[in-house]
């Protein structure tokens, strides 16, 4: 690109990394703006539209940039972005441009992503903080903002994101309603994400078979991997659903009636939240049960590609995290019991009573 003393076409235009971006003063205010474009011809053009326009006016460069930014990873045959991620790395995003009150990209300095971690610990915890950090500085790398590597001052173990098996089952037992108790089987015991609970129907459930099976798609639903994948239901699951009232025909789990009589879903991360507070266990959100259900497999031995297929996470993602999990099946407490699929005489109270469940006696006896 010629130099901007020299071409007096385009004066002010410059690069910032892999993309263009115009420089001019208005009322004494120096502006920077985003083209959008790593084509110079197209920054010409888009230049000429947008130079002399007041502040005010740009102000919507943020949004422009996420929108380019989520076109680019939703393109093609295999997007880097499902619809769920884009919705997850929107909020990341937002909560960054928050903190700081920012209107435009070009505002962010290369200190900011540090700044924003440092600022933000008490808000959230560091797994989820760190995740918000990474998604934000990789949306603002791709438009070409500097940044510094941020340095993170707190030990992040997996501690803080597992719940020991000896928890899982108390918090499962002492549960006082049977939604959460619902809620926590669905995540502890098959690993499923919190929508996917929100969204579950009885015909996804098959005690006989002993299988659950998420669809690809389900009344304009999709879950996050966007594909139909069977888990195996822990028997301490099937046994407790064969008796509840939760398979009742055309029932939806997460329904919960009004006065009028008029059913409406209901997200339960409010008293999920309550029962944690008043329990025991310092930290439990929806996603600490899924990632607990992923390591105890891990450490019970399973193969990561059985837990890549029940979990619906890439394989590669599974042995990046996983691969060095040490396999202790004893550690688990068997609490998986059996993960073979059981046949219907193995189902019966006799059979439950006898082999299926030797740490049966630790759980309150109202569970079943």
């Amino acid at each position: 690109m010629p130099r901007n003393p020299d071409n007096l076409e385009a004066p002010g235009i410059f690069r910032r990394g892999n993309q263009f971006w115009l420089r001019y003063s208005v009322e004494n205010q120096q502006v920077r703006v985003p083209l959008g474009t790593t084509d110079y011809a197209d920054a010409v053009r888009i230049a000429g539209d947008l130079r002399g326009k007041k502040t005010k006016k740009l102000k919507t460069g943020w949004k422009i940039d996420f929108d380019r930014y989520v076109a680019a990873k939703t393109a093609g045959k295999k997007p880097d972005f499902s619809p769920k991620t884009v919705v997850t790395v929107k909020h990341a995003i937002e909560s960054f441009r928050s903190f700081f009150n920012l209107s435009a990209v070009s505002e962010v300095v290369s200190d900011m992503p540090q700044r924003y971690y440092d600022g933000s610990q008490s808000e959230y915890a560091e797994a989820t903080l760190r995740g918000y950090v990474a998604k934000s500085t990789a949306f603002l790398r791709w438009c070409g903002i500097p940044l510094l590597e941020v340095e993170y001052d707190r030990e992040l173990n997996e501690r803080d994101t597992v719940v020991e098996p000896e928890d899982v089952k108390m918090l499962i037992a002492e549960c006082p309603r049977e939604d959460i108790r619902f809620f926590l089987f669905c995540g502890f015991m098959c690993g499923m994400r919190k929508d996917e609970v929100v969204m579950a129907r009885p015909s996804w459930f098959d005690l006989r078979g002993r299988t659950l099976t998420i669809p690809a798609e389900d009344n304009g639903w999709t879950p996050k991997s966007g594909k139909r994948r069977k888990i195996p239901i822990p028997p301490t699951f099937g046994v407790w659903l064969s008796g509840t009232q939760l398979l009742d025909k055309d029932r939806y789990f997460c329904l919960h009636p009004e006065a009028s009589g008029v059913r409406y879903r209901w997200d339960p991360r409010r008293p999920f939240t309550e029962y944690i507070a008043s329990s025991r266990v310092e930290r439990c959100t929806p996603h600490t049960m899924r990632h607990t259900y992923i390591s105890l497999l891990a450490r019970q031995g399973v193969p990561l590609a059985s837990i890549s297929a029940w979990s619906g996470d890439l394989l590669a993602t599974l042995e990046k995290h996983y691969i060095h999990v040490k396999v202790d099946p004893d550690a688990v407490g068997g609490i998986f019991g059996d993960i073979e699929m059981l046949t219907d005489d193995q189902l019966s109270e006799e059979a439950i009573n006898n082999k299926l469940f030797p740490w049966r006696q630790v759980w309150r006896r109202d569970i079943f």
